[in-house]
């Protein structure tokens, strides 16, 4: 098995790569410097020399503000280089699965059982729709596309959301915890797993949301990561996301991951469960 991992210094990528290095022979766009750019088709095609039996896409852009800011650079990188990828693929009749990593903001339902791959999306802002042109171009080709949200210490240059909570009860500086967004994440060990045993089991075709269960807001979930690390204080204003931010964001992202778990007879972990989890990986490396 070969595996062309593209986006593989980024909070999710450099894990996975960690991961998969493992069991597989693993190849990634980092490797040559010039190579990273994915909105070049020459890159692409150098890329697909390497002939992978699996490609593994965390790569985009996800700063929701840069994507309202330039959205001719969000569209090329979440949309553009799959269009090209895929063009190529045909024309040169390649073989190879492909399993995209998309976002858990397409949905914004109160109800999470009705946050399943059947609901109605929502588009919020242009990273969502971008996403949503990327899930298509990926589905009419046959392949995965994985609608996710992680957390977890950062093994890249790049802070994560509980790296972000870490550094803000500890430097004991005001900072805002939003009450009205809910999500169901998972840690990015948990989805390193999970893409193991994917290529274990078989890519699947289709859409999967992929998260934990009993999912919370991110000011409970910041609460309780504070409390399991023993750095909780109070230097932080309980807020509304709505006033906050100058681009709108989805409030209600708390997935239904049926789906995922009967196609793959797994049992996704309750996110309180995952909390305590990353909570020791801190506190041991603290």
């Amino acid at each position: 098995m070969k595996i062309l991992l593209l986006g593989s210094s980024g909070l999710l990528g450099k894990s996975l790569y960690l991961s998969l290095s493992k069991n597989f022979t693993v190849k990634h766009n980092g490797l040559v410097k010039r190579k990273k750019d994915l909105s070049k088709i020459n890159n692409i095609k150098y890329l697909l020399n390497y002939k992978p039996n699996l490609i593994i896409n965390c790569s985009g852009e996800t700063n929701v503000d840069m994507c309202e800011k330039n959205k001719k650079n969000c569209y090329e990188k979440n949309v553009g280089f799959l269009k090209k990828l895929f063009f190529l693929k045909n024309k040169k009749k390649l073989n190879f699965q492909f399993i995209h990593f998309s976002t858990d903001q397409v949905y914004n339902n109160k109800n999470s059982f009705k946050n399943n791959e059947k609901s109605k999306l929502k588009i919020s802002n242009y990273y969502t729709q971008t996403k949503i042109w990327s899930e298509n171009i990926v589905i009419k080709n046959s392949g995965m596309v994985l609608r996710t949200n992680f957390f977890g210490k950062s093994k890249s240059n790049k802070d994560s959301f509980t790296d972000w909570i870490y550094h803000s009860f500890t430097n004991k500086k005001k900072f805002f915890l939003f009450e009205d967004v809910f999500f169901s994440p998972l840690r990015i060990l948990k989805i390193c797993q999970c893409i193991n045993l994917i290529i274990k089991k078989g890519v699947k075709p289709g859409i999967f949301n992929l998260g934990s269960k009993k999912g919370m807001s991110k000011y409970k979930f910041s609460k309780e990561f504070a409390k399991g690390t023993k750095i909780f204080s109070n230097n932080f204003v309980v807020s509304k996301s709505k006033t906050f931010f100058k681009v709108k964001r989805p409030s209600y992202m708390i997935m239904n991951c049926n789906k995922f778990e009967k196609s793959y007879k797994i049992k996704l972990p309750r996110l309180i469960e995952e909390i305590k989890k990353e909570s020791k990986v801190y506190l041991k490396n603290a």
